[in-house]
């Protein structure tokens, strides 16, 4: 007789501390494991019940997820008792893999639960923007509120992207990133073993991308900047230093730049943890930006203070506080920017994410090599970096005219 069971393996505990649930199959006192691709710690883990305790931010729908699961499998034992055929690890790696009446609609809320533990508070929301638009498709066309992963399908994306560019007319890379969410979550449905590795509703559906320039500030318009002088410890005192910083060093993100602690200098070397794509980064900090760092020191500032005074005295043990506070410091910082570009004569308003795009283009200009900005830069991929890489039509002017002096020479 076959019995199978909702555990937590301890010798799998991974590096955040938390512990891997399985499904285990014993029969004749030989145990197999499946992996349900979850974690939790283990004070959030009830042994006796085989459940997550409800201290765990998802336990409703991790707890619900277990029951499918050991629904699924004791199934499959009793049929492979009944029909006396034995019961292999490919058999129940398959009834695992099934899932497809999980609601996409919750896992997909899961997910980003999971990204706001990691911290990746901007990422969250931006897909929850995406997720509710996606709701709203299912509510006004499907005439329901959920769908499940055996109804995803291909022709269901056909008719969300028909609703984008018809009903929302929206642009070719808004719906290209709409439904790039929904890739998302179906990546990761499958890394978790809900769905089959040949699950793809997104089969055949091509997906343009909209032609897009990047706006860059031109070196003299960052030198304007350089030289103005707001009044020391305002808003755009404080804007102005970390726009300069970001766009002399690595192009660091705000979320970043907002967050760098005294601790983080070492030895002439910035040390920070990215909040988007949590690597740990180790720089060198060439003259500028450090002078604008050694600015801030006032001789009694501790290891654990913030350098850049915007978070300072804030509370930040609440996740969700957390994200809309760096929200409200970033558009705040872009309002004192955009006054800032005014003051200076600069041709428009530029926010600090395009100090990121003018370090990229900088660092190119005086001869940095592709391959490593796109480490510098953390870009997943180079096509992001060799974005930057496009010669611009003045400086093809300016070449063609030095091949010109070259050849009457």
């Amino acid at each position: 007789m076959a019995t199978v069971s909702a555990v937590i393996r301890k010798s799998k505990k991974k590096k955040n501390e938390t512990i891997p649930i399985y499904i285990r199959l014993t029969v004749a006192r030989k145990h197999k494991y499946i992996s349900l691709g979850q974690s939790v710690h283990e004070r959030d883990w009830n042994r006796a019940r085989q459940r997550v305790r409800k201290s765990h931010p998802n336990s409703h729908l991790l707890n619900r997820l277990i029951v499918e699961k050991l629904t699924e499998v004791e199934g499959l034992a009793m049929e492979s008792e009944l029909e006396h055929k034995p019961l292999g690890q490919m058999n129940l790696r398959s009834a695992l893999e099934r899932g497809s009446d999980c609601d996409v609609i919750e896992y997909a809320l899961m997910v980003h639960q999971r990204l706001s533990s990691q911290r990746r508070y901007n990422t969250m929301h931006m897909y929850k923007y995406q997720l509710r638009c996606f709701q709203r498709f299912l509510e006004q066309k499907m005439q329901r509120k959920t769908v499940a992963f055996n109804e995803f399908n291909r022709e269901l994306m056909l008719q969300y992207r028909q609703y984008c560019e018809a009903d929302l007319n929206n642009s070719k890379s808004t719906v290209r990133l709409k439904i790039g969410h929904l890739k998302v979550i179906i990546k990761q449905a499958i890394e978790d073993g809900i769905v089959s590795d040949e699950f793809n509703p997104f089969r055949g559906i091509r997906l343009q991308r909209s032609k897009s320039k990047r706006v860059v500030p031109s070196v003299e318009e960052v030198d304007w900047l350089r030289n103005f002088a707001p009044p020391a410890g305002e808003l755009g005192y404080h804007a102005r230093n970390m726009y300069l910083f970001s766009a002399t060093m690595a192009g660091i993100r705000f979320s970043d730049v907002v967050q760098l602690r005294w601790m983080d200098i070492v030895g002439g070397r910035l040390s920070w943890r990215t909040q988007k794509t949590r690597d740990q980064k180790a720089l060198y900090l060439p003259k500028e930006p450090l002078q604008i760092l050694e600015s801030y020191r006032t001789g009694s500032e501790l290891p654990v203070d913030y350098i850049f005074p915007l978070l300072q005295g804030a509370d930040l043990s609440d996740r969700d506080g957390f994200g809309l506070l760096m929200r409200y410091c970033n558009s705040q910082v872009n309002r004192a920017l955009r006054e800032l570009w005014q003051s200076v004569g600069a041709s428009r308003h530029y926010t600090f994410h395009t100090a990121r795009h003018f370090f990229a283009t900088d660092s190119l200009r005086k001869g940095m090599r592709v391959a490593v900005l796109k480490e510098i830069m953390t870009h997943a991929s180079i096509d992001q970096t060799l974005a930057y890489a496009r010669v611009e039509s003045s400086a093809m002017d300016e070449a063609m005219r030095a091949y010109e002096m070259a050849r009457s020479d």
